[in-house]
């Protein structure tokens, strides 16, 4: 199956390596027009064909799935393109920050969102706890966001919520269904009025939710699942381990306190093969499937896209 690649930064090598691995061709790539990549990239990753065009490059009859791997700005761009063509298509998260704009695009079922982490073998082991678990879960999520100036002009929020805290906010969907914020509360310096936010409310399945952003702060981005009296943290989300019930220590003359210790029985690690990115192989066989048959599987469809950001813009209220 051919493909081809719109895009020619780092993340389009990584997708572009997974990709052939996964079974496809690469024939074909471009970049946004006026990029100087494109060279560049075709010739270190042997791509027989480039455009300079990247319009060209979309209408080509040669290419039977499209990968889309460029900034987020300059998606808009190309969305007439994308209201029309019914091949299949992968596109690059978030692919816009304003879910208003991709509702354009809602009822395209040959386009999948890359949101690689819901394809780490670890998330799919959280996804089977939570679903198989018979009493109430409650999930903990931290996002210690780098903080932007920069600021959305509709929601003004920090871009990098929009732009990268999605990843979160997508898995959290995943886990445990639509989420409505019910309490938001942020607060900071006059000069920095968005340094710490606290957010809570609950999902379609009943479950309770938290969420802790200490924005530029040394802490690690983390989902903690708690229920029947276990817990997974996810911390960072390439890094896992299931907890079961507490260890005591009575005090002694070396550690004159009690101490309480979690009882690991599961831990997972995401890893890099071959200098991939974790989850980008899975995603890319994934998506490979899916342009064979329309079966998206865990894929992300632009509706889960359009609720990851609907959940980000929820932390402006």
């Amino acid at each position: 199956m051919n493909l081809a690649i719109l895009g020619g930064g780092n993340i389009a090598k990584f997708h572009a390596q997974a990709m052939r691995d996964a079974g496809f061709k690469v024939i074909a790539a471009a970049s946004t027009k006026g990029s100087r990549k494109v060279n560049d990239f075709i010739a270190e990753l042997g791509i027989p064909k480039s455009y300079d065009d990247p319009l060209e490059l979309l209408a080509s009859p040669t290419w039977d799935a499209l990968l889309i791997s460029i900034p987020t700005e300059q998606m808009l761009h190309y969305f007439d393109f994308l209201r029309y063509e019914t091949r299949p298509i992968l596109i690059e998260k978030p692919v816009t920050h304003n879910h208003e704009i991709l509702l354009d695009l809602s009822h395209k079922k040959n386009i999948v969102v890359g949101y690689n982490r819901r394809h780490y073998d670890s998330v799919g082991y959280v996804k089977h706890f939570i679903d198989n678990s018979v009493e109430p879960v409650f999930l903990k999520l931290c996002i210690p966001e780098a903080f932007s100036q920069e600021k959305d002009k509709l929601y003004k929020l920090p871009y990098y919520i929009l732009e990268n805290s999605v990843h979160i906010f997508d898995l959290a969907r995943f886990f445990v269904g639509d989420i409505t914020w019910d309490f938001v509360r942020r607060n900071g310096s006059q000069a920095n009025e968005f340094q710490y936010l606290v957010a809570s409310g609950s999902s379609t399945s009943g479950a309770l939710v938290h969420l802790d952003m200490p924005m530029e702060h040394p802490q690690n981005f983390s989902i903690d699942v708690f229920s029947s009296g276990e817990r997974i943290s996810m911390m960072p989300i390439e890094i896992m381990r299931h907890y079961q019930g507490m260890s005591v220590s009575d005090p002694s003359q070396d550690i004159p306190i009690r101490t309480y210790t979690p009882n690991i029985v599961h831990t997972s690690a995401e890893i890099t093969v071959g200098g991939q990115k974790p989850g980008f192989l899975q995603q890319a066989k994934a998506f490979h499937h899916f342009s064979l048959d329309g079966s998206a599987g865990v894929l992300a469809t632009i509706s889960d896209a359009v609720d990851a950001l609907k959940l980000a813009e929820g932390l402006a209220s």
